[in-house]
């Protein structure tokens, strides 16, 4: 009990000095509460409400999607139904040119069709055939060369075919066919003279100043005879060409008869002597024969 007295006696003078010091001064610690405590002529201010947040939804697998994404899909498939002008007139575009393309095609199979029709028609089958510029080769010959026969389609006849054909004649170098409808042919022809004459193994072989053997024959025409060192060539048949070897030193002749021809003495040459290339002899006809021209260098 005694003890329990002391420890209110110790209590109170506790309080007391809690109060002295409040007294003297010196601020109460202690909360005041204003909702509890009624104060004449303060008024009370409210505090502010606060708003509460709204929880976002997570749209998950399998939920419902909000309005505003349903709202937006539905405008899109409104947009969608809408008919755009500009890909309807694009594809109208498209279908008239389709369509005029078609046109085009069958309008051209038409007229091809036709022009076929009067081109296989028996109006431009060949009733002529003519030839022109050829003088050693006989007509018969050419027309027999080109395998063209009366009563041909004319626009059937393969030109370079026939032109192929012709020139396989040695003494022929160009050949033209001319079409002229609706029933004629004419073949043209430009031919290879022979200028020199060479003898060989009794026989002489004709040959023009391209070097191109163009006969060979038994008998002998009033042309230059060539005497080479030696006759080189891979065919000695008509329509072949001297070697290289001869082809040059007929060079050095062509040069030779161009100066006698100059000087009026080319027509009187019946050998060209050059089996020595150095010491070149020309035999002429008439009161200069057996006389030496000149010597010339190889060139």
């Amino acid at each position: 009990m005694k003890r329990l007295k002391k420890k209110n006696i110790d209590n109170n003078k506790k309080a007391d000095k809690k109060s002295a010091s409040n007294k003297k001064g010196q601020p109460n610690l202690e909360k005041f509460n204003f909702d509890n405590e009624i104060i004449i002529g303060v008024t009370k201010i409210e505090e502010p409400k606060k708003e509460k947040h709204k929880k976002k939804k997570n749209v998950g697998v399998g939920r419902a999607q909000p309005k505003k994404e349903k709202q937006v899909k539905s405008e899109y498939k409104k947009k969608k139904t809408k008919p755009n002008k500009k890909i309807d007139l694009e594809k109208e575009r498209k279908k008239r040119r389709i369509l005029a393309f078609l046109k085009g095609i069958a309008i051209v199979t038409l007229i091809m069709g036709g022009t076929l029709g009067i081109a296989l028609s028996p109006l431009f089958e060949v009733e002529k055939l003519e030839t022109e510029g050829n003088n050693k080769v006989a007509s018969e010959e050419i027309i027999n060369l080109s395998e063209i026969e009366i009563g041909e389609n004319i626009f059937l006849v393969r030109n370079n075919t026939a032109i192929n054909k012709i020139l396989k004649n040695p003494y022929i170098e160009e050949v033209k066919i001319n079409k002229q409808l609706p029933d004629k042919i004419v073949i043209k022809i430009k031919e290879r003279k022979p200028t020199f004459y060479i003898e060989s193994e009794g026989k002489y072989i004709y040959i023009n100043n391209q070097g191109y053997i163009l006969e060979i024959k038994e008998n002998k025409d009033e042309l230059p005879q060539i005497l080479f060192n030696s006759l080189k060539s891979t065919k000695l048949e008509p329509g072949a060409r001297l070697a290289k070897e001869n082809l040059e030193t007929l060079g050095i002749i062509l040069r030779i008869m161009e100066a006698a021809n100059g000087n009026g003495i080319g027509n009187l040459i019946t050998i060209i002597d050059i089996v020595n290339k150095n010491d070149i002899k020309l035999v002429m006809s008439s009161e200069r024969k057996g006389n030496s021209f000149g010597k010339y260098n190889r060139y």
